[in-house]
């Protein structure tokens, strides 16, 4: 299985514009204005819908089960349907604007990363949204599910790269305590994993940008 960069789809493009301002804004800035924003006020909230509460205790092994990433990859498919026109609309918009960029050889300006940042965090609130409603429909608890991200991002050689909103948005209760990861990784086990990650590698640009930002 290859190993992905992530940088996947509308989600990434809009990262890009957002950051346009290079990193004197995003990583002195970012974390407060994303902490400030009003929608994100909504996540705990959506959390307590998560109808499944309670613990999980990762396997020893850190081995994945088939099951367990047929309900992960259920809840993906969940995020991109209700997302799928929106994405079609952000796409043809910052598609454009990112020629017109490229075209004049300059950088997003101010309005045009904020005009971004903005739009990024409706999504992943969208997306937050769908999630919760799939989960309930997978019956996976929040934990596991952030485990099977954890380790599938692993598998992929990602790591644990990104942020994640329950963090930005303050939420402690969602701050998962399954998600620490080993310092030394067996072999084995992430053949296994990548092994049972191998029939839904086509359709991976579709849902790793969303893992990214810890959905």
């Amino acid at each position: 299985m290859k190993k992905l960069a992530i940088g996947c789809g509308i989600v990434a493009m809009l990262l890009t514009l957002a950051i346009g301002l290079g990193s004197c804004f995003l990583f002195s800035k970012a974390k407060q204005f994303v902490g400030g924003y009003a929608q994100l006020a909504e996540i705990p909230a959506l959390n307590e819908q998560i109808h499944n509460r309670s613990a999980f205790a990762p396997p020893e092994d850190g081995r994945m089960q088939a099951r367990q990433i047929e309900r992960y990859m259920a809840v993906q498919r969940g995020m991109h349907d209700r997302l799928g026109e929106r994405f079609k609309q952000l796409n043809e918009k910052y598609g454009q604007l990112s020629r017109d960029l490229e075209q004049k050889g300059r950088e997003a300006n101010l309005g045009e990363s904020l005009g971004a940042m903005n739009d990024l965090l409706a999504v992943l609130m969208e997306a937050k949204r769908a999630q919760v409603d799939a989960l309930n429909a997978s019956g996976l608890s929040y934990d596991e599910y952030q485990w099977i991200r954890q380790q599938t991002l692993i598998a992929l050689g990602q790591g644990l790269a990104g942020f994640n909103l329950e963090t930005l948005a303050g939420d402690p209760s969602k701050r998962s305590t399954v998600l620490a990861v080993p310092t030394e990784l067996d072999p084995q086990m992430l053949k296994h994993n990548r092994a049972l990650l191998t029939p839904y590698e086509d359709t991976m640009d579709q849902w790793l940008a969303l893992s990214f930002f810890g959905l």
